[in-house]
């Protein structure tokens, strides 16, 4: 599902930022790997390491078998001029039936016309104690 979303995106960066968007809650590397290129690094802000591909895609198996539902919500996208950053709301059901949202934001570095870099902010407390992302 695609959500609603406001840009400021030049066309060709604009639909790789709705492909990102639609994949949202997508655990299935067919999915997610061919928006990414071979050597992106992935980071966030709740454990500060910077992820192969792979190692997120890792992660990803977790969050799926953690959070049910999972979407964005009220995107926002900003061009910059390596790529755009994207600002929203995750929701999602935990596995004890709690709804989540969670205010975020994503930085991304475009190479090629793929993700070369993904840096996403987040407060890991708003998941409601899930336990630790592995």
């Amino acid at each position: 599902m695609v959500p609603t979303m406001t840009s400021t995106l030049p066309s060709g960066t604009s639909d790789l930022a709705l492909r990102f968007a639609a994949a949202a809650g997508s655990a299935e590397p067919a999915v997610v790997r061919p928006l990414f290129t071979d050597d992106a690094a992935i980071w966030h802000n709740v454990d500060g390491v910077t992820q192969s591909l792979d190692e997120m895609l890792v992660m990803l198996q977790w969050v799926a078998s953690n959070l049910r539902e999972m979407r964005y919500a009220d995107v926002r996208l900003h061009a910059t001029p390596t790529g755009w950053v994207q600002q929203h709301e995750l929701r999602a059901t935990t596995p004890d039936g709690r709804a989540v949202a969670v205010p975020a934001c994503i930085v991304f570095t475009v190479r090629d016309g793929r993700i070369s870099r993904l840096e996403e902010y987040l407060d890991a407390g708003g998941f409601g104690g899930l336990g630790p992302i592995e």
